[in-house]
């Protein structure tokens, strides 16, 4: 399986194409790795100025409260850094049509699943920002959706002309293999123990693989 997109380095790069001075860049930089790693509540405009080397007056000068700051930690997310990534995992994952229904959840939801689990600071702060904001949940949905769903939708229906996967409507199938994706990162989020990646996507595949199977 090709390997998992890298959100920080999209990140890094969003930020070094963009019109922002080194300590601007500084300042995102840390701000989204400290409210990644210790949350939002817990994150002082200190001890982002301490990780970014500026002076606390320099967070002030441009972010007026860390609710600004935090928009401008994020807007890169719906902008740039996840449809780079949906644009990354078109390319590498869904050229071509999947031999079997097995090998297209290895696909969508194996690859994913790697994806939420490797970069899960990041994503965990994007989920919860989504949730709570609708208009940066629209804006990430708007960059991200024209360019995925294509190429599932055009999978789904391969595998159902062969008669691979279950006769049901396209969007329900990509509803079910999401509404799981969206159950495991949450799970990801809230677990009180480390989860056991490989044992969650194995069960993951499983369950879908016995529902979406056609009927014989």
């Amino acid at each position: 399986m090709a390997e998992s997109t890298n959100l920080d380095a999209l990140y890094t790069q969003s930020l070094q194409q963009s019109d922002l001075t080194a300590k601007q860049q500084a300042i995102l930089q840390a701000a989204l790795d400290l409210f990644a790693e210790q949350g939002f509540d817990h994150t002082t405009t200190k001890d982002i100025a301490q990780r970014a080397g500026v002076a606390e007056g320099t967070v002030y000068k441009r972010y007026k409260t860390k609710a600004e700051l935090l928009a401008a930690v994020l807007a890169p997310f719906a902008t740039d850094v996840l449809p780079l990534a949906a644009d990354e995992f078109i390319d590498s994952r869904l050229n071509g049509q999947p031999a079997d229904l097995h090998q297209y959840l290895e696909i969508v939801v194996g690859d994913r699943v790697d994806f939420a689990a490797k970069n899960f600071k990041y994503v965990k702060i994007v989920f919860e920002r989504a949730l709570a904001d609708n208009d940066f949940r629209q804006r990430i949905l708007h960059n991200i959706a024209p360019r995925v769903m294509g190429p599932l939708f055009k999978m789904i229906n391969g595998l159902r002309d062969r008669g691979l996967i279950v006769d049901l409507p396209t969007d329900m199938i990509a509803q079910f293999m999401l509404s799981t994706l969206f159950g495991f990162a949450f799970r990801l989020m809230v677990a009180d123990e480390p989860m056991t990646i490989e044992k969650q996507k194995t069960n993951i595949l499983k369950f879908l693989e016995n529902g979406l199977t056609a009927n014989k």
